[in-house]
């Protein structure tokens, strides 16, 4: 009677651990199945505003932030930091990236997100209010080393259009940082009086987590 207790004891256990490592398998290759999924619809991106594109129709919005550190100090943090030091919440948080140079894919689950490079696209999700959240994507359009400029493009499927530049200004032991949002939607209403509500208060936190890590 030992022995079919053991045996039953055995094969139940087996069965078990068999469980788990195909659940594990499973879940292995639904996330690869998912990360294909991404990479073809990364693929087709395409941004809302190209080089041939006149600024005569946007809208402007500008604010100007400061940071105590030199600039060259100030431009490579934010041109070598991994994104998701910025975009980490609670308003705006990074969820995908993919970057077009190298066909890789960054998803949540990974531990780290690249820094900003040319033709990086990311996806964040804008916390709206605390049950709606709306997705937005951009492509790293200009890294100036030279003039110190960032510059980012709105996809062509976001409900607004356009793109943001950010100009880095020395001032002795400061930097100034000029960020203007160029953009249009198809609501006059959106555009007017949400937008740069929203729009501001995004900025206003990524680039106090920029400046909080400069600073310490």
């Amino acid at each position: 009677m030992r022995i079919i207790a053991n045996t039953y004891s055995i094969l139940f256990f087996s069965l078990i651990l068999v469980g788990c490592n195909t659940t594990k398998k499973h879940k292995i290759l639904n996330i690869n199945a998912y990360r294909t999924q991404l990479i073809a619809q990364f693929r087709e991106f395409k941004i809302s505003f190209t080089p041939e594109d006149t600024l005569e129709n946007y809208n402007s919005h500008t604010k100007v932030y400061l940071i105590d550190a030199d600039v060259e100090t100030s431009w490579n943090y934010y041109v070598s930091t991994p994104a998701s030091q910025y975009w980490k919440g609670p308003l705006t948080k990074v969820t995908k990236a993919y970057s077009k140079m190298s066909n890789e894919l960054y998803i949540e689950e990974d531990s780290l997100f690249p820094a900003i490079k040319i033709g990086t696209v990311y996806e964040l999700n804008l916390q709206i209010t605390k049950f709606y959240k709306i997705p937005v994507q951009f492509e790293v359009t200009k890294i100036d080393a030279e003039k110190r400029i960032l510059e980012t493009t709105y996809g062509a499927d976001n409900r607004s259009n356009g793109k943001q530049v950010m100009e880095f200004i020395g001032n002795g032991n400061q930097t100034i940082i000029v960020h203007t949002a160029y953009f249009r939607s198809d609501n006059k209403i959106r555009d007017k009086r949400f937008y740069p509500y929203f729009h501001e208060k995004c900025t206003d936190e990524f680039h106090l987590n920029a400046k909080r890590n400069i600073e310490k």
